[in-house]
């Protein structure tokens, strides 16, 4: 499946033009992870729950100052929000795919690339949180176009500062 993904980073003026998405930040593509492990021999009994950092690659733009900025000065940011929505046409309805909401962020580094055979300078960004919040939807119906079709939604919310899931 095709997607078009997007960020919104508080602060931050984006170039995103889509409907929905104006002003956040066109994404080309993301990785992170999620692990657990048992602390060593002779700490406290237990595991610690880590969450990699968020790694988005980008195109540079009209943002790239205000990010360098947030990363030069520590600039924690409140929310940060990726969005991932299916590539559709103009006339059908797009519903989110996945969501990851990220709070309390810094951006860890900003590492800026370019090539000849590449299509233009790139950027990769480096976000480090203490939460985190990824949505998942799936479609109930096969029509998906429908407006206000309905989605089953499954969640997972972390706080790794306290290493605790929200109360439910």
């Amino acid at each position: 499946m095709s997607v078009e993904m997007y960020l919104h980073i508080e602060g931050v003026e984006g170039t995103s033009r889509h409907r929905g998405y104006r002003g956040c930040i066109d994404v080309l593509s993301y990785t992170w992870g999620l692990a657990r492990s048992r602390r060593p021999e002779g700490k406290p009994p237990g595991q610690i729950t880590t969450g990699n950092a968020l790694s988005l690659e980008k195109m540079i733009g009209i943002d790239s100052a205000a990010l360098m900025d947030f990363c030069a000065a520590g600039t924690i940011v409140p929310c940060v929000t990726l969005s991932i929505v299916p590539t559709v046409s103009r006339r059908e309805v797009q519903q989110k795919y996945a969501e990851i909401t990220l709070r309390d962020v810094a951006i860890k580094s900003i590492t800026t690339s370019g090539a000849i055979e590449n299509d233009g300078i790139r950027e990769r960004l480096e976000l480090r949180f203490n939460k985190l919040r990824f949505d998942y939807f799936a479609p109930v119906s096969a029509d998906t176009s429908a407006p206000g079709a309905a989605v089953n939604r499954s969640a997972f919310e972390y706080d790794f500062a306290t290493q605790a899931a929200p109360p439910a």
